[in-house]
């Protein structure tokens, strides 16, 4: 059966924050009128987090549980809920109250009013100065990586048409520049101002260590937009740069060995044949690349998770 709109919630050992937020999910879905659905993804929390919502299935009958066989982070909590989902219109957010359910309505209504994807922009974020900061820079260098005008690719808060999402397999973190490898593949994209709220109670899941990756994920979004479908022509560029030095510097031994006086062993031949074997390389690279590309594209259902679905406690 379709639905109007499908909530999806990834979720990592935040049992103090649930029953608040499905009661706030509550309050602002029923006066809309949507028939929806909301999909908690439990990402294999180890502090009772699963055990409760297992009790809430009973108070909250649009609430549905999936859990993920193992930790495995956001982005394959999110590809479990997007199978799962039956809504026309699919919504991202998190778990820790910090997203305002209030703008839901606010995004979905931007949606159909002709986008593809809406994603909240936190204006007012209310968290530690460096990780806005952090945040303000990535989102910047990844303004000009993506060319998808986005002041915040973080934010978790996100509409999607469910039919832009068909074929999509999320993978590592991925979850982060979707809005831009959609709007690669041609969807229109909206962003709008949502609240942001400072976290009260759990720990936040984004440590230094995340900090760290963020360079990594920059220079991941810059090749995948680029190149993604066409592994071959960056890895086969390389190559062919190194073969092409290799040459160059091969001949200008041979011609001053030749006309110039020069010896023949030098250690510019060591170089030359670095070169050659990078060059040589990369275009292998680039052809397993692309075997590896087609193997995928001859099966797109390969997910990066196993999850099951729990069923409603019994009273």
């Amino acid at each position: 059966m379709s639905l109007d709109l499908s909530l999806i919630i990834p979720v990592y050992n935040e049992r103090d924050n649930l029953e608040k937020l499905l009661a706030e999910l509550q309050s602002a879905l029923q006066p809309t009128g949507w028939t929806h659905e909301i999909i908690l993804v439990d990402d294999a929390s180890t502090d009772g987090s699963t055990e409760l919502l297992k009790t809430l299935q009973n108070r909250y009958p649009a609430l549905r549980l999936l859990r993920l066989m193992r930790h495995s982070g956001q982005t394959p909590a999110l590809a479990a809920g997007f199978d799962a989902a039956r809504g026309e219109v699919i919504v991202t957010m998190d778990a820790d109250l910090q997203n305002d359910p209030r703008d839901i309505p606010l995004l979905v209504n931007t949606l159909q009013s002709g986008y593809d994807v809406v994603s909240g922009w936190r204006k007012d974020r209310k968290d530690s100065w460096l990780r806005c900061f952090i945040s303000r820079m990535a989102n910047r260098i990844l303004r000009r990586a993506t060319e998808v005008d986005l002041h915040d690719f973080g934010c978790s808060l996100k509409a999607y048409r469910r039919s832009v999402l068909q074929g999509i397999v999320p993978y590592g973190e991925m979850h982060r520049i979707l809005p831009a490898y959609l709007a690669a593949l041609g969807s229109r994209i909206s962003e709008k101002e949502v609240r942001h709220r400072p976290r009260l109670s759990g720990k936040s899941k984004y440590g230094f260590g995340r900090t760290l990756k963020v360079p990594f994920d920059i220079l991941a979004v810059s090749f995948l937009l680029r190149y993604s479908r066409t592994p071959m022509r960056a890895l086969g560029g390389l190559g062919l740069l190194g073969l092409t030095g290799a040459a160059l510097i091969t001949l200008y031994v041979t011609v001053r060995a030749l006309f110039w006086g020069g010896i023949w062993v030098s250690p510019l031949l060591f170089v030359s044949t670095i070169l050659a074997l990078f060059g040589l390389q990369c275009i292998a690279l680039g052809m397993f690349a692309e075997m590896l590309l087609w193997m995928q594209a001859t099966d797109p259902k390969n997910r990066t998770y196993s999850a099951e679905e729990l069923k409603h406690a019994s009273n």
